[in-house]
């Protein structure tokens, strides 16, 4: 099985435990900067995290690929006439690159779950004028 990378990066969200975080950036610094413009005046928690890579691969099915390859009907009227069992490695070649792909896409997509580790940062909105901070 093809390793899949899976940089870290930091999320942030507005709840401790909130069903969905949203990805900052690289650093500390880039999410926080990101949170703060998302929606100001709102407690913000940041989190390092990794998507799981396990639930990438779910993802995919190479199978259903692999066997509608392996059917004339997905080549058309002209039909297709290799061996399918010449191809016994496709199903695993074809999700370990769609997994790949989706693993270096530049931002995590929305609702991928996500491996936490490293200190929760809790970050309280700034004090309003005339409050004591």
């Amino acid at each position: 099985m093809t390793e899949v990378p899976n940089p870290s990066a930091w999320f942030f969200a507005y709840s401790e435990d909130a069903e969905w975080w949203t990805h900052g950036g690289a650093t500390y610094e880039e999410a926080l900067a990101k949170a703060v413009v998302d929606q100001e005046d709102q407690t913000i928690y940041l989190q390092q995290a990794r998507r799981m890579t396990p639930n990438l691969r779910q993802l995919f099915d190479g199978a259903d690929l692999a066997e509608r390859l392996s059917e004339d009907e997905c080549w058309g009227e002209d039909g297709w006439t290799g061996d399918p069992g010449k191809y016994a490695d496709l199903e695993t070649a074809l999700t370990d690159t769609m997994a790949k792909w989706f693993a270096g896409l530049p931002s995590p997509l929305a609702g991928a779950s996500l491996d936490t580790f490293g200190e929760l940062r809790i970050v309280p909105p700034p004090a309003k004028e005339g409050t004591p901070a």
